[in-house]
């Protein structure tokens, strides 16, 4: 993708700091402390973990040593042994117990998800005499090949060694960074990492621009209070769970947006209210997918007539 980069592009935010954004999937954060490097959350698969921290290595000048995990979805953590060996892996308290109890789940989802995915493609494939359809459908599956030829077995789940309850300082000879959470909203626990002096704020999914915030695995009633205490760090940019770099401003914007759009919505077609518009004929706000907005209201009506 970027040059000298095959699973991701390399964007700088700052001067030793950049973002590792593949095309689709989760980001990944690069930080130059001074005298260490720092990782922030390390994809799905093995190969492109092992890509970053040969990406880390060649922009800092020296191996990762500290490797965070933002919270307990698979696609932020389970690169994690890639970097055991050598590194000192860090996440919340929750965030580890969650890996250790769900990790071997999520690892099997995942792939039995994704192998779903494949066959269909396969079988598509095996029905289409078009020859540009044909060329589609073999080149995506080849990218499933690689994603499955990469991913993790069993034995290869990591747990973080180094846990913290609220917040963990790094103080480097060149800059500092704060790793702290305000509890859990995407998740049971979503830890970000703060950079003061650049006023670089890595989010995690509590802010991917332009598209859903996954609210089904987590605690959505905290996700506003969440966003009214990160935006009083007072970043200026934003470095989301997926998707490019945003500025700060913008980045809040949408989250408050989306949140109080589904959450309305919820209101107007749950049990209690008049509408009769079946889930699949709504329509999702620019950008989102489908899929994933459908989940998400699906999420909230149940939860709504719970309560």
């Amino acid at each position: 993708m970027g040059e000298g980069y095959h699973h991701f592009s390399i964007e700088t935010v700052g001067d030793g700091v950049y973002v590792a954004i593949p095309d689709g999937g989760s980001n990944a954060g690069i930080v130059n402390l001074g005298d260490k490097t720092l990782i922030f959350d390390t994809f799905t698969t093995i190969g492109p973990a092992r890509e970053l921290k040969k990406a880390a290595e060649r922009l800092t000048g020296r191996p990762p040593s500290l490797v965070i995990n933002s919270h307990a979805h698979a696609d932020h953590y389970q690169g994690n042994v890639v970097f055991a060996d050598d590194a000192i892996l860090i996440a919340s308290i929750k965030t580890r117990n969650a890996i250790a109890e769900e990790g071997l789940f999520r690892l099997e989802r995942m792939k039995n998800s994704m192998m779903e995915q494949a066959n269909s493609l396969r079988k598509k494939l095996g029905q289409t005499s078009n020859e540009n359809e044909k060329i589609q459908l073999d080149a995506i599956l080849n990218e499933y090949d690689e994603f499955f030829e990469d991913y993790p077995h069993p034995k290869d789940i990591r747990l973080p060694v180094l846990i913290f309850e609220q917040s963990l300082t790094f103080q480097g000879s060149r800059r500092m960074a704060k790793l702290m959470t305000f509890g859990g909203a995407h998740s049971p626990c979503d830890a970000v990492l703060w950079l003061p002096d650049e006023k670089i704020l890595f989010a995690g999914d509590l802010i991917i621009p332009n598209d859903n915030l996954i609210l089904s695995q987590g605690n959505p009633e905290n996700w506003l209070p969440i966003l009214k205490q990160l935006e009083a760090l007072g970043p200026t940019i934003i470095v989301p769970g997926h998707r490019g770099i945003i500025p700060a401003d913008e980045g809040f914007a949408w989250a408050r947006y989306y949140l109080n759009y589904v959450t309305d919505l919820a209101d107007e077609l749950s049990p209690c209210g008049n509408s009769t518009v079946s889930l699949e004929d709504l329509a999702a706000p620019p950008g989102c997918r489908h899929n994933w907005f459908i989940q998400n209201m699906d999420f909230l009506i149940k939860r709504h007539s719970l309560n």
